[in-house]
């Protein structure tokens, strides 16, 4: 993150009229995040071990549900191809519009579209497998 904030700092002049802060701020941490993985390995957690916050008001039946769900999507979001990936963490938690996700990627939005169209197809898939699996333990 420091390296993406100094990569914002030099690099605001070069911000465009008419161009999404959003957009342009996450366009540069992800350039940043691909770069230090270039250069080496980064260390990384992996989604399954990030930390939950709970409601207090949540029964724990409804909070172990929620975090199985949690954790189910996310090993389900892993499985999916880079490009489909990127495009579903970017959209639905980065909560960015598509033209804001195309403007980052550098891509067209229709491309986005059909990315995104076909990584929920493959999520289904995955879940709807999931789901069936355990179903026969």
């Amino acid at each position: 993150m420091q390296e993406a904030l100094i990569q914002m700092w030099k690099h605001l002049p070069s911000l465009r009229q008419g161009i999404s802060l959003k957009a342009w701020l996450v366009r540069i941490v992800v350039n940043e995040v691909n770069r230090q993985g270039r250069k080496k390995r980064v260390q990384t957690v992996p989604l399954e071990n990030a930390p939950e916050i709970a409601d207090d008001c949540d029964d724990i039946e409804t909070t172990i549900i929620r975090n199985e769900t949690h954790q189910n999507l996310r090993r389900a979001v892993e499985m999916l191809p880079s490009d489909q990936r990127e495009v579903v963490v970017l959209r639905y938690f980065s909560e960015l519009t598509v033209p804001e996700v195309a403007s980052v990627m550098g891509k067209r939005e229709g491309t986005i579209k059909s990315r995104l169209n076909r990584a929920l197809k493959r999520l289904n898939e995955i879940i709807s497998n999931n789901e069936t699996s355990e179903e026969r333990r």
